[in-house]
Formats: C-alpha cells, sequence, structure tokens
C-alpha cells in the first residue's frame, strides 16, 4: 500500500476547496449578472410602457389643443366680420350708452359692445386661459400616470 505524504493531502485538499470556491463564486456572479439583467430589461420594459403613455396622452391633448385653436380662430373670425360681438356687462349712463350695431330700438340697447379688435383680445385672452387648463391637466394626468408606474416597481 503506498503511503500518502500529510503535506500531499493537505495540498489536494487545499486544491479541492480553492477549486470548490471558484466554482461557488462563479455560480453567485453568474446569479448577479442574470439578477442585475433582468432589473434593467424590466426598467426597459417600465420606462417603454411610461413613453408610450407619455405619447398617447400628448397626441390627445394636442388634438384638444388643435381643435380649441381651431374654435378661437373661428370666433375671432366671426368677431372681426361682426357677425358675433363681444358684450360686457357693465352700466352705462343713459345718455353716454353705444348701442350695439343693427340694435336700435331693440332690447339690447342699452348693452355696452366692444369693438372688433377689442373682442378680439378677449377671444386670444379666453384662448390662452384654455390653452394652459389644457396643458395642466394633461400635466396631471401625466404625473398621476408615473405614480401608478411608479407603484408598481
Amino acid at each position: 500500500m503506498m503511503k500518502l505524504s500529510p503535506w500531499l493531502v493537505v495540498a489536494l485538499v487545499g486544491a479541492l476547496v480553492f477549486w470548490r470556491l471558484d466554482h461557488v463564486t462563479a455560480q453567485r456572479d453568474d446569479l448577479q449578472a442574470a439578477v442585475k439583467q433582468s432589473a434593467m430589461a424590466q426598467q426597459a420594459q417600465r420606462d417603454i410602457q411610461a413613453q408610450a403613455q407619455a405619447d398617447a396622452l400628448a397626441r390627445t391633448y394636442q388634438a384638444a389643443l388643435q381643435a380649441s385653436h381651431e374654435e378661437n380662430q373661428l370666433r375671432r373670425d366671426a368677431i372681426g366680420t361682426g357677425a358675433r360681438v363681444v358684450y360686457v356687462k357693465a352700466r352705462c349712463p343713459a345718455d353716454g350708452v353705444h348701442q350695439a350695431p343693427g340694435a336700435s330700438g331693440s332690447a339690447d340697447a342699452g348693452r355696452a359692445v366692444l369693438a372688433a379688435a377689442d373682442g378680439q383680445v378677449v377671444s386670444d385672452l379666453r384662448a390662452g386661459v384654455e390653452r394652459r387648463e389644457l396643458i395642466i391637466k394633461a400635466l396631471r394626468e401625466h404625473v398621476a400616470g408615473l405614480q401608478k408606474l411608479c407603484r408598481r416597481i
């Protein structure tokens, strides 16, 4: 029977331990890489969902802004041609009343009417307020959507 030297046994056991440690370390590194890759894939998916949601929201509100702009332009044109007038809620002294065009003897004879250019300014102010309200609503919905998306994380 062959007798093994104690140093040879220690060296073989040490080599086995180092080999096993290297094997376990490699497995750990592989698992960490897989977890990191999975997390990156999930983040990419969340980013894609968030971008799709933002794009849909942008399309919706861009269409609403365009419709609001077109409506305002129609209103401006109607005011400019005199088809529509802008009345002012005001009390005018009886002797200084400016009558609405073609309103002689009508029930509106005592109402104050803005000039067409001033009516267009009022229309522009109204359009600006509508545009800002739409933008604020879109931003609120976008933030709410991001909050929902973040809760899923």
